[in-house]
C-alpha cells in the first residue's frame, strides 16, 4: 500500500511540474512573440523614410545613413565619421546579448523580425540611426536618461551603457532604446 501511495505521489508531482514547466514556456514564447510584434511595428513606422531624417522632423526618401543630409549638415555635432565611429564601438558581448545583428542591431528571434544572419538586412538604417539621434538630440537624451535611469555625460558612457547588460525585456539596449523613442515619438 505504501509503495502504491509513493508511486501515485510521485506521478501527481511529476504531472504537476511537467504542467508547471509548460505553463512557462507557453508565457514565455507569449512574450517573446509580443517582444516581435512590437518590434516589427516599431520598424514599419519607418518604411520609405530615411528614420534619422525623420527623427528632426524632415521628410526625405529612404537613403544611406551615410548619405543623410541631416546627419551630415543639420544635427551639430555629428558627422559621418562621428557616426561610423560611434557604430564601429557598439558590440555584443555573448554573456548579456543574443543573437543581434552588428548591421542593423535588430534581434533575431526568429525569422519573422529578421531573417538568418547572412541573408541581408531589410532594416540596416533604422535602430542604430536611432540611437545615434537619440544621443545628438538633447531632449531625447534627457528623456532616455530620465526613463533608463542613466546619465550619459559623453558618448563613451552612452556605448558602455548601450554595450552593457540589456534593459529587463530586451535583448539590448539599443533596441531598448530604439523601442522607447518609436512608442513616445508617435
Amino acid at each position: 500500500m505504501v509503495y502504491r501511495s509513493a508511486k501515485r505521489d510521485a506521478t501527481n508531482t511529476f504531472e504537476e511540474a511537467f504542467e508547471s514547466s509548460k505553463r512557462r514556456r507557453t508565457a514565455r514564447l507569449g512574450d517573446k512573440n509580443e517582444y516581435v510584434d512590437t518590434f516589427k511595428e516599431a520598424l514599419a513606422k519607418y518604411l520609405g523614410s530615411c528614420a534619422f531624417c525623420q527623427m528632426f522632423h524632415k521628410q526625405n526618401p529612404k537613403h544611406s545613413i551615410l548619405r543623410c543630409y541631416t546627419l551630415l549638415h543639420d544635427v551639430e555635432g555629428s558627422s559621418k565619421d562621428d557616426y561610423l565611429n560611434w557604430k564601429r564601438q557598439l558590440s555584443y558581448d555573448d554573456r548579456f546579448h543574443s543573437k543581434i545583428c552588428y548591421f542593423c542591431h535588430i534581434p533575431q528571434y526568429n525569422d519573422l523580425l529578421h531573417p538568418t544572419f547572412g541573408s541581408g538586412c531589410e532594416h540596416e538604417d533604422v535602430v542604430g540611426p536611432i540611437g545615434y539621434g537619440v544621443y545628438m538630440n538633447p531632449d531625447w537624451k534627457t528623456g532616455a536618461e530620465k526613463e533608463f535611469g542613466v546619465c550619459w555625460p559623453n558618448i563613451v558612457d552612452f556605448v558602455a551603457w548601450l554595450n552593457g547588460p540589456p534593459c529587463k525585456g530586451h535583448q539590448s539596449n539599443l533596441s531598448a532604446l530604439f523601442l522607447w523613442y518609436t512608442q513616445n515619438a508617435w
